[in-house]
């Protein structure tokens, strides 16, 4: 039995207008009315998810930055948090700046840059977030970071994540879209969040499905006892998924929750 399904936002819940439709809505409610509970999983911060779904109506907590951080939907109340610690952040941001990396990163769930360029008004654009442009006090962070995020052209990737591996930091890599690398605290990922938020929710691991598409939502649907991938999910999550569904652009999770949430 399903008791609670979690959704990554981006490629999943979302079209590639940005849009959740009317069918998705119709079967969130539905499963909702027959108790399930209904949640998020996303590498966003809390502000951007928060904006991202509004009118689903959500309850119970949501978990954002990849795992790093989970907070209670419409509240300021925060169950959990991780952030960089100090060492590792400046080994992070000194590498970036030499090879003039385009880096930001999120304290307190703001969001900064060391410039204001293309790259950062893309985003900020794509995820209705306001940001803050620092220069050179951009190195010298005035607080804790949740998680990094590299962006760059998807073929140079490899590399920069291989030389970042080499930094005494003690971190982890993982990718939502082709050109994003983010980097997060040692151990933090959706699938440990999850661990954490069913504890909270009194439901089962086994109990819960989940949905994603890219890289940062493979230990997700490794930790629930249903994960679904999307029709245009990486392969590697189509490989671990116990279920496959249609694409974001085709109700795809709406179809997943109607067949094995509502038996439709």
């Amino acid at each position: 039995m399903i008791k609670a399904i979690i959704s990554d936002i981006d490629g999943t819940l979302l079209n590639k207008k940005l849009e959740y439709t009317p069918r998705l809505v119709a079967a969130i409610n539905a499963a909702k009315e027959r108790g399930v509970i209904f949640t998020l999983a996303t590498g966003r911060m809390y502000a951007s998810a928060k904006y991202a779904v509004r009118g689903l109506d959500i309850k119970a907590p949501i978990i954002c930055y990849n795992g790093a951080y989970i907070r209670e939907f419409d509240s300021e109340r925060i169950l959990y948090q991780q952030t960089l610690d100090s060492a590792s952040a400046d080994a992070i941001l000194r590498v970036c700046r030499e090879h003039s990396w385009h880096i930001q990163y999120y304290i307190d769930d703001e969001l900064y840059s060391p410039v204001d360029n293309a790259l950062i008004e893309k985003y900020a654009e794509m995820t209705s977030v306001p940001y803050h442009v620092l220069g050179d006090d951009f190195y010298q962070p005035k607080g804790k970071i949740n998680k990094i995020l590299l962006i760059e052209p998807q073929q140079g990737l490899t590399a920069i994540r291989e030389k970042l591996a080499t930094v005494n930091a003690n971190v982890d890599f993982t990718s939502s879209k082709p050109s994003f690398l983010e980097i997060v605290p040692r151990g933090v990922s959706k699938g440990e969040a999850i661990r954490r938020l069913a504890a909270h929710l009194n439901v089962a691991t086994d109990e819960i499905m989940a949905a994603g598409d890219s890289f940062n939502d493979l230990e997700m649907l490794q930790t629930v006892g249903h994960g679904v991938a999307m029709g245009n999910a990486e392969q590697a999550l189509k490989d671990v998924a116990r279920y496959v569904t249609d694409t974001n652009n085709d109700d795809g999770l709406a179809k997943a929750i109607e067949k094995y949430v509502l038996g439709e």
